[in-house]
């Protein structure tokens, strides 16, 4: 079986795929007291090679806070870092 993972493709890998390929993944959602937002999901990467990253996403107040949402931006974002960074 082939693990290996483009994150450079048009197609985001899912969190599943990324630990299949022996990535480290850490999702944290979280509540914050901030004027503009109140809560956030927080994705931190760490490659098979023993490179990081991390991406988060913030949830406004006037928007309805989605788990699935937030881990998709959260996880777009860290891997757009992890590619800037690395």
């Amino acid at each position: 079986m082939n693990n290996t993972i483009d994150i450079h493709s048009r197609n985001t890998p899912t969190i599943h795929q990324l630990r299949r390929a022996g990535w480290k993944v850490r999702v944290i959602h979280g509540k914050m007291e901030t004027p503009l937002s109140d809560r956030f999901t927080r994705i931190e990467l760490t490659s098979p090679e023993g490179k990081d990253a991390a991406g988060t996403a913030y949830c406004s107040k006037a928007d309805q806070w989605n788990r699935k949402l937030g881990n998709r931006i959260a996880l777009g974002r860290a891997l757009k870092n992890y590619s800037t960074v690395n």
